[in-house]
């Protein structure tokens, strides 16, 4: 086996969660240390660490705790994976944090009086009964993992974090009336109010939700107020036309992949509505919004 600094390529890696990643252009020496210290921060018989040259956090950055006057240790706050042990300028970087693992073997040992008795036992320890061997493969073959991968990754989201659903945009209005007759009568949404009048309500139209609060002087931004994805964005325009409703432009194919047109609230508020053009794996339009060929 090449030792680590033969290697050509950077070295990656990250916490099991995927929340942080590094890459490290060089490794120096690869140790095992059995201090207690190392055995609690690890949560193991002692801490594999290997030095991390011009050493950079390209996902995410880990949180620190000092466990000594002398040295902090990294971690990763989400997931609790430990990642580094630092002193002065030096920066030690958990060997089984890394993608290439297996290729960075320790070099040395230190403070081997502190080692658990027991740990120069674990080689010899028994298998796993091989007649049971087939039945702990299949069940764990149904098991789902939320770990990162042992690469790097332009994006990753853990498949057991909370999802977005959905966004509701909330508008404020200085007539409640007018505006729900605007957006009930004339776009057709369907509307549902609180209070005696009316001081908030929310409309709806196939899946997309806008919300209307009373307000004396409701803050109009310059640019769009809520982003409505149709199905037709052609169909949609005919259909206002003629309604009453300013429209600034008709359809219009736009550079973000989508054809869309403007019109105005009686508050002012600018709402768009937008087909996507071409069906985008990322969501409407974010492969070009990223800069990102698909």
């Amino acid at each position: 086996m090449a030792p680590p600094q033969a290697q050509s390529e950077p070295w990656t890696g990250g916490c099991q969660c995927g929340a942080i990643r590094f890459r490290s252009k060089r490794l120096g020496r690869a140790s095992l240390c059995h201090c207690r210290m190392c055995q609690k921060a690890m949560g193991s018989i002692g801490g594999l660490f290997v030095t991390a040259h011009d050493l950079t956090w390209t996902r995410g950055a880990p949180k620190h705790f000092r466990s000594s006057g002398a040295v902090r240790r990294g971690f990763c706050s989400d997931c609790g994976s430990p990642l580094t042990f630092e002193y002065k300028t030096s920066v030690d970087v958990a060997i089984a944090a890394f993608d290439r693992a297996a290729a960075i073997p320790p070099v040395i040992q230190m403070e081997r009086d502190s080692r658990l008795p027991w740990g120069d036992m674990l080689a010899d320890l028994p298998l796993h009964p091989l007649e049971e061997r087939a039945a702990v493969a299949a069940r764990l073959a149904k098991v789902k993992s939320f770990q990162h991968p042992d690469h790097d990754t332009t994006a990753w989201q853990p498949a057991n974090a909370p999802r977005t659903i959905r966004a509701m945009p909330v508008l404020g209005t200085s007539d409640m009336q007018r505006s729900l007759a605007f957006y009930r009568d004339k776009i057709g949404f369907v509307a549902a109010t609180w209070g005696e009048p009316p001081s908030f309500a929310i409309l709806q139209r196939g899946t997309v939700t806008i919300a209307l609060a009373a307000a004396d002087k409701p803050a109009v931004s310059h640019h769009w107020a809520a982003y409505v994805y149709v199905s037709d964005a052609d169909a949609l325009f005919k259909e206002l036309t003629g309604a009453g409703i300013v429209i600034h432009d008709p359809p219009t194919t736009q550079p973000y992949n989508c054809r869309d047109f403007v019109v105005d609230d009686p508050d002012g508020h600018m709402i768009a509505f937008g087909q996507v053009v071409t069906p985008d794996p990322l969501g409407p339009g974010l492969s070009v919004n990223l800069g990102r060929d698909g």
